[in-house]
């Protein structure tokens, strides 16, 4: 189990692996008819709000140390996060 002063990171670490995956997995098979242009877009999108927010630093800079005293904002956003690695995951299992 993550460090409780990394879950924000680890969270997003793994939503990038998940995107990399999904991606992966269109290219293989693109008998769907879908373009991973669009996922490849909306992991720039991620990248960009992660490190606008300071949400895969580590130390003071990290969301999760300025959320250390915003219990309920700390619980949504890897609510969210968690929310999205399995999206990606159920998007790309075979």
């Amino acid at each position: 189990m993550e460090e409780d002063g990394k879950k924000i990171v680890g969270l997003c670490l793994a939503c990038q692996e998940c995107f990399h995956e999904l991606i992966d997995s269109l290219k293989i098979d693109e008998s769907n008819g879908m373009s991973c242009t669009a996922i490849e877009d909306e992991l720039v999108r991620f990248k960009a709000w992660a490190a606008n927010l300071g949400a895969m630093a580590l130390g003071r800079a990290s969301l999760e140390h300025r959320l250390r005293d915003a219990e309920y904002l700390h619980h949504r956003i890897t609510s969210i996060l968690g929310d999205l690695k399995a999206s990606l995951e159920e998007g790309s299992a075979p």
